[in-house]
């Protein structure tokens, strides 16, 4: 007689490799009551036809223990923070924080970032690679704002060459001339931040102002006298000539003398009331 327990069962079924794992019925019959057990505990997500009823059935038994598994969109509040808090969500802008020595973001950017991590619900992880990729784009568009600068620079070095210093001030008695105090550009003030291209549609204007155009920028009294735009550009061009084809031979002294005069000159050139 054989000692094998399956050989008992129809034959159809004794032949089955499944069976050889169990040594007797009774392990069988254990493992069978686990089975069902662990089944009644599981979840089934509902799916793309399941009803509210099922949905809510499906969260309420999610709920049970304590936690969630799923994500917690009809759970009870005291559920969802729990379940947010396990994934490392905290629960306001005082909870994320930053990797040691970042640097390289304003302070008002981090903070706005801040915000959004709480609104969207993130981990203090990913608060921190997004900081971080913000840093790397910040990084690189600086390097480009940068190159450009200098590069403007080198325009409106080449373009206005020696009368820069005349240029430039001239441009600024224009946009004090015309600037309304009361709703300022974010240049007013300090001219490096305008583009080559807008210091140069100024220079534009200000030659038609004080040119060929209206006279806008009347010129101080000095000494009894006073300049048109036209006369004090001949003079600060006849200076600037002087002192650089004659400067070596001529003494320290007249060098200054006329240094000073040319300040002078490039002063009342870019004046206005």
């Amino acid at each position: 007689m054989s000692d094998r327990w399956q050989d008992s069962l129809p034959e159809d079924m004794r032949t089955n490799p499944t069976l050889d794992k169990f040594k007797d019925p009774e392990g069988l019959a254990k493992s069978y009551i686990e089975l069902e057990r662990m089944q009644s505990r599981s979840l089934a997500i509902p799916g793309e036809h399941s009803t509210d009823d099922d949905w809510d059935k499906y969260y309420t038994k999610a709920q049970e223990g304590g936690h969630l598994t799923v994500h917690p969109d009809h759970a009870s509040d005291e559920h969802k923070k729990a379940f947010w808090k396990s994934l490392g969500v905290p629960e306001s802008t005082d909870g994320y924080s930053m990797v040691d020595d970042f640097e390289g973001l304003p302070d008002d950017t981090v903070s706005g970032v801040r915000e959004l991590a709480v609104k969207a619900g993130w981990t203090n992880k990913q608060f921190q690679k997004t900081l971080a990729a913000l840093r790397e784009d910040h990084v690189a568009q600086s390097d480009v704002n940068s190159q450009a600068l200098a590069e403007d620079k080198g325009i409106v070095d080449k373009m206005f060459g020696l009368a820069k210093e005349q240029k430039m001030s001239a441009i600024g008695a224009l946009a004090e001339q015309f600037i309304d105090p009361k709703v300022p550009p974010a240049w007013a003030g300090d001219l490096s931040k305008l583009s080559a291209g807008d210091l140069i549609f100024m220079d534009n204007l200000v030659k038609g102002f004080t040119g060929k155009g209206p006279q806008a920028f009347k010129q101080p009294d000095t000494n009894g006298q006073q300049y048109t735009p036209g006369e004090l550009d001949e003079m600060i061009d006849k200076l600037t000539t002087d002192m650089e084809t004659n400067g070596r031979q001529m003494g320290k002294d007249r060098y200054n003398a006329l240094l000073a005069k040319r300040i002078r000159y490039i002063g009342m050139r870019g004046a206005s009331n």
